[in-house]
């Protein structure tokens, strides 16, 4: 597995997998559409064999995908994986407390 516990970045990771959006289209219930979100993050993350990485908020409304502290070499390492459409730095942009992906 590999490992970067130095210089982590919080990034979002928009998901493109086409069986998890057809899927969140018939779970109902909060928590079952989150489980549904983190449990392809974190197979993702598996296949990729990054073990180290802290899966934050899961997103499954206005994009599916979700936040993750991993160093930038991994996240440019699952770009080429089907199953994401993107990935983005999570910033904050100044003074308005207005997150911007």
């Amino acid at each position: 597995m590999k490992s970067a516990a130095v210089g982590k970045i919080s990034y979002i990771v928009q998901l493109n997998d086409a069986d998890l959006l057809s899927e969140l289209k018939t779970v109902k219930g909060y928590e079952k559409r989150k489980n549904a979100v983190k449990g392809n993050a974190l197979g993702l993350l598996k296949r990729d064999q990054i073990s180290d990485s802290n899966v934050g908020f899961v997103y499954f409304n206005s994009i599916v995908g979700f936040s993750v502290k991993i160093a930038p070499g991994q996240a440019k390492n699952l770009l080429p994986d089907k199953s994401v459409k993107s990935i983005h730095k999570d910033k904050v942009s100044g003074g308005s407390g207005t997150t911007t992906r």
